[in-house]
Formats: structure tokens, sequence, C-alpha cells
């Protein structure tokens, strides 16, 4: 008796379990695999925009491949020889305080050389090992990093790495959901300094991207999955029937033996209200932060200094809009044309929700006012680029680990729906292809 699998949402979580299902069920011939776009084309979050030479992520900008699952997908689709390693510029990485730069240590000699920490943050971090193991689950990443580092390191370090790779509020975020590898690190190891001396020996991985850019993985996808993937058709709602679900998109109804929901928690919500109130009020409760990616193009003849490294994050206590920016053109070469700049601003998150809301000549302005004043480029821009994302990010806050658990065991009343995005185990790209790896070696029919 054949078997239909249907997915719902493209992004990088639904084309990847895509991928790994067909691959699985390549020779069986009794098992149909769908998956339903609302949009006109798949990608979600991972955009790559080409023009006049440049190459401008919207959304991520690379993938480390100390963890195997997109590098493995990679490889898997045939684009190994595509596959580019950044530049080793991108080792060197900054704080930035009052428009100045501090380059982050990387030794222990430059650390107590960094200027912005007094002596005595310096001595309370290196008193890291006698402090003892958290017993909180429901700690921030501020508190622990105060808790365990001090406040000089929870506010110059650990505050602007969360702003910048979750668009988020440390005073707000669970450690333990957030970063679960320092979590893991302290309650292993009694002691983070410990832990990773004792894990020094672990591979940190390169950062690596596409030739055309990380939209490449995306379009490879789309490409040899096409048979497969039904594009704008939006999913109004979900009801169980015998064995499977009944799905309805308008006048079009489908059916599912295994239901894979890979749709941000609100839009999911949407589906799922019908079948089960209960669990989309709990997804509902999941928060997504906001952020505007500006891209700006210059020539390197409008630097004074063209300052090498990777880029700079802002702490939030300054009250700025700027999250950070990251030298692009450094890390990827070839993603602007010889003799060009390319700069990736990143604006509002969650302490600055009014930024997405601003017009572009606004967002502009406020870009290209901070490149200026931090990094003394003159003139204007040769070609710039905009992206809006009105919910970008998930946030594991306070009341999150409630909610996961609550959603978690909500779901063993529904053996055959699959939820399979990033507000659930993990929100980098890295956990989105290993999440669905692992939910495609989970069905089986």
């Amino acid at each position: 008796m054949s078997k239909t699998i249907i997915i719902v949402g493209g992004g990088i979580s639904g084309l990847t379990v895509l991928h790994h299902l067909r691959k699985k069920h390549a020779n069986t011939h009794d098992v149909a695999i769908k998956l339903l776009e609302m949009e006109d084309s798949v990608g979600g979050t991972v955009r790559t925009i080409r023009r006049n030479g440049t190459q401008f992520e919207a959304g991520p900008n690379a993938f480390l491949d100390s963890k195997p699952s997109t590098l493995e997908l990679a490889q898997d689709l045939g684009l190994e020889s595509d596959l580019t390693v950044a530049s080793t510029e991108n080792k060197i990485r900054y704080i930035c305080l009052e428009n100045n730069l501090y380059q982050l240590p990387k030794s222990p000699i430059s650390f107590f050389r960094f200027k912005p920490l007094t002596f005595i943050e310096k001595l309370r971090a290196i008193m890291e090992v006698c402090v003892p193991r958290g017993q909180n689950p429901n700690e921030t990443v501020y508190e622990f990093g105060t808790r365990r580092l001090g406040e000089g390191i929870a506010k110059y370090f650990l505050d602007p790495l969360v702003s910048g790779i979750c668009a988020g509020d440390s005073h707000e975020l669970n450690l333990q959901f957030t970063f679960p590898t320092i979590y893991s690190l302290e309650q292993k190891h009694n002691s983070l300094i410990r832990g990773m001396f004792a894990n020094k020996k672990g591979k940190s991985g390169q950062l690596r991207s596409f030739k055309h850019g990380m939209g490449q993985l995306i379009e490879k996808l789309a490409q040899q999955h096409a048979d497969s993937i039904v594009t704008g058709i939006m999913v109004d709602r979900v009801l169980p029937q015998k064995n499977g679900y009944d799905i309805q998109a308008g006048q079009t109804s489908f059916f599912a033996d295994e239901l894979i929901l890979s749709t941000p928690a609100f839009a999911t919500a949407n589906i799922v209200n019908a079948m089960n109130p209960d669990l989309a009020k709990h997804l509902r409760e999941i928060p997504y932060a906001s952020i505007t990616v500006v891209g700006l193009v210059y020539t390197v003849e409008q630097f004074k200094t063209l300052i090498r490294g990777f880029g700079y994050l802002r702490p939030t206590h300054e009250g700025k809009e700027i999250l950070g920016v990251l030298f692009s053109s450094q890390i990827f070469p070839s993603r602007v044309s010889q003799g060009k700049v390319l700069l990736q601003v990143l604006l509002g998150g969650a302490k600055h929700p009014q930024t997405i809301r601003k017009s572009e000549e606004e967002i502009f302005d406020i870009a290209q006012e901070e490149i200026k004043n931090v990094l003394g480029v003159t003139g204007h821009p040769q070609d710039q680029f905009i992206f809006r994302w009105g919910k970008a990010i998930p946030q594991y806050n306070r009341a999150y680990p409630k909610t996961y658990s609550t959603i978690k065991n909500t779901l063993q009343q529904h053996p055959h729906l699959h939820l399979l995005a990033n507000y659930l185990d993990g929100i980098a790209l890295n956990d989105c292809t290993a999440n669905a790896k692992a939910l495609a070696d989970k069905i089986n029919l």
C-alpha cells in the first residue's frame, strides 16, 4: 500500500529533510514525498542577491564545517568543488566601543592587554576556575557570564555575542538552550577554562560558503528535487484522520501518512490550531527578533586604512541600533569585484524592534553613518542592498524551557506529526541540517 510524506515549508530545514527522505526512499516505489511552499521560491532566510559583480547575503553568511551535517549535504549534492573557505582574516574580530575598535583576545597575553576591561575585571575572569558549578537551568546568558566570569566579560563579550548571533537580549535568553555547548562545558568540567583546555584538541572547524554564495546550496536542492516541490501554495490547516492527516490549502487538499511542518513557530501555530489549540498556543509563545541587513559597496580608495578582519560587534549597553558589521569581502574576497569592499551591516534585533519599520533612506543613513564614524570611509557607497526580516530569529528566552518541554510532550499525542524548524533544537544552519537528517533517519513507513 502506497504511503505519502508531506513537508510544509521550503526553508533549509524542509529542503534538507526532503533531500534525505528522497535519498532514503530512492528505490521505494510506493512512497511519495512532496514539499509545499507558500512563496514562489524556496530557501527561507538563506538568500543570496547577486548584482553588479556583488554577492550580498540577506541571511546566513557561511557555516562551520566542525559539525558535519551541512558539509556532508553539500558533498551529497555534488557541490564539493564549489565550496570555498574563509580567508585567515576571519580569525581577527573586534568589539566596537564609542566608535573605537578593540581586537578580541586570542591568547592570555592579548587578554591582559584588552583595554576595555579593568585589571580587576581580568583577575575576576581568571578566578572562574574557583566558581562553583551553576545549579539553575533557567539562568540567562548574562546571569551566567556575570556569575562565572564577572560583569565585564558578560558586558563586553557575551552580550555582543548574543546580539550578533541571535539578534537577542543576553539578559533574557536562556543559556542552556541558546548556547548548549557553553552550558555543558560548565556542567561537565565545573569550569569553562578547564573545559576549554580539556577540549583544546577538538576540531574548531573552518568557515565555509560556496562559490556563488549560500544561495547556491538552496538552488541545487531546488533543482535536484524540483519534481517534489510545489510552490505558491499556502497550507491553512491540518486535521487528524485515521493513520494520517488531512491538509487543507485553499480549495486543494492532501493526505499525508507522515506530516512534517517546517514552518516558523507562528505559522505552524496557525496550521495546527484547528487540530490542537493548546499546541498552537504554546507555539505562539515563542518570540522572534526582527533584523535588517544592509550591504554597502565601496572602493578600496574610499578607506584611509582598510582594517583587516571578520568584522565587529557592538555591546547593547551603548543603545545603538547597529548590532555589528561584517567585512564580507575580507572573509570571502570573491563576493565583490576586485578593488571593491563589501560590508554587511546588521541592525535592529530584540532591543530595537522599531528599526525594521524605518524607511530605506533612514536605514541607509544609519548604516552609512556607522561606517563613516567607525571605519573612516569617505564618500557614498557605489552600491547598496537592503533586506528586512520581520520575524527573523526565534528567541530562546526565560520562558522557553517550559514552552519547549510542553511542545515536545504535546507532540507525543501525534506520532505521525513532526515539527522541524529552528525554533526547536538550535537556530544555526548546522542545527537545521543536522535535525533534518536525524528526522529523515527516524521516519519509517
